[in-house]
């Protein structure tokens, strides 16, 4: 049986982090410890080295959190073994835990896989600029007195949501054409149909245990404050009107004959100056049931 020579010094590293949901917050901790394991003989391998006395197993807990990895490679080879005499290899074995892995998911033994592991939820905000198309307050078309429009950016605070967890590998890219660029069509995360827009997803091969998986990264972006959906709602005028529902199309024009730009109701007539305006109603993203996917809240 291989033995094991102790954790290397000043090996164990790690970091905490907040993770908020609703009203509860966690402390997120996540660490790696390296092990020495001299083996018995050249012919020892990775499974020798994961049952040797003293190395953790997989879904194992310490200090409140869970073995997730344990990654034996060799060394160096050594000539001579001190007590046997023959040659033989010394080994290191990274083990890293996460507290937010269940230690149960992997049967109470060394054979789980990472695919049972709870996915990590992380929020953060991005500044998006648009294009201030109305009174914040008011919800008047932000235009001149004479119905011209005035273009002014500003930024809209989203709020972003990163789902990250381990799949199976191949990674399926049908999975990137079903869902980015489109917005949920049920609830999500607290928030209704068309309040959530997928962003991006990202997989990355992952060796763990020896076996390749993929760490899946989901990015949603939420509607930010005073927006109200996704789609896009331009405030309806033009230079062309009609002066009846399914009238002739005439060229609005000022009095030196020059077109100018009027509000238009729903169905292209003029309107009056002093009537509210109207704004069209336009799709930009399809829609996907992001629930599908598994991705919470957890």
């Amino acid at each position: 049986m291989p033995e094991s020579l102790g954790i290397q010094d000043g090996s164990m590293k790690g970091n905490s982090t907040l993770q908020t949901q609703g009203a509860i917050s966690t402390i997120i901790n996540k660490y790696s410890v390296t092990y020495y394991v001299l083996g018995d003989d050249m012919n020892t391998d990775e499974d020798d080295i994961k049952a040797t006395v003293g190395i953790p197993t997989l879904y194992s807990t310490r200090n409140g959190a869970t073995c997730n990895s344990v990654v034996p490679s060799v060394i160096t080879t050594i000539a001579k073994h001190p007590v046997t005499g023959v040659m033989c290899e010394l080994w290191e074995v990274a083990v890293g835990y996460d507290s937010t892995v269940n230690s149960e998911s992997g049967g109470g033994g060394g054979g789980g896989s990472p695919t049972d592991m709870t996915p990590t939820a992380e929020w953060s905000s991005e500044n998006i600029e648009q294009i201030l198309r109305t009174d914040a307050i008011t919800g008047s078309p932000i235009e001149t007195k004479n119905h011209e429009p005035i273009l002014h950016n500003y930024n809209v605070v989203r709020p972003i949501l990163r789902i990250s967890g381990y799949w199976n590998s191949p990674f399926d890219k049908s999975i990137i054409y079903s869902y980015v660029n489109r917005i949920n069509s049920a609830d999500f995360w607290g928030v209704g149909g068309s309040g959530a827009f997928m962003n991006s997803i990202t997989a990355t091969p992952e060796i763990v245990n020896g076996v390749q998986y993929e760490k899946v990264v989901f990015e949603i972006m939420f509607l930010g404050g005073g927006e109200d959906s996704f789609y896009f709602k331009p405030l309806h005028q033009g230079t062309l009107y009609r002066e009846v529902k399914d009238g002739p199309i005439l060229k609005a024009l000022d009095k030196h004959g020059k077109p100018r730009v009027v509000n238009l109701d729903i169905d292209g007539v003029k309107l009056a100056d002093d009537a509210d305006p109207v704004f069209l109603f336009f799709v930009e993203h399809p829609q996907a049931d992001f629930n599908l996917l598994n991705l919470g809240p957890f």
